[in-house]
C-alpha cells in the first residue's frame, strides 16, 4: 500500500506450510518503507513488524501460538471491526466449533 497519509507505506510479506491434517506453520512481515510518524524518540524509522506462528487442529479445536510485533491500529475480521494497541509478545488463541 502506497500512501502519503498515516503511517506512511507498506509492503507485506506472508509465507504458510501446510502438515495436512493438523498443522500450518507461519511467518510474515509487515515493512514500513516510506513512514511518515515520528517514533518514541522523534525519529523517523523504517521498521519490520514480524509474526511467527504455529496452528493444530484437532477436531472441533483450534490452537495458535504465535509470536507477534503489531503496529497500533484498527484491525478488521469476519465484519467486525476493533482498535488494537500496539504489541509486541506471544498470542495464545483458541477456538472450538460446537
Amino acid at each position: 500500500m502506497s500512501t502519503q497519509q498515516d503511517f506512511g507505506s507498506w509492503l507485506f510479506g506472508l509465507m504458510e506450510y501446510s502438515m495436512a491434517p493438523n498443522w500450518v506453520f507461519e511467518i510474515s512481515g509487515m515493512y514500513n518503507i516510506d513512514p511518515k510518524k515520528k517514533d518514541a524518540r522523534g525519529i523517523i524509522a523504517k521498521t519490520l513488524y514480524p509474526t511467527f506462528g504455529a496452528v493444530f487442529n484437532k477436531d472441533n479445536n483450534r490452537f495458535a501460538l504465535r509470536f507477534v510485533k503489531q503496529v497500533e491500529g484498527v484491525v478488521c475480521s469476519g465484519g467486525i471491526c476493533r482498535l488494537e494497541p500496539a504489541f509486541s509478545g506471544i498470542r495464545f488463541n483458541m477456538n472450538t466449533i460446537f
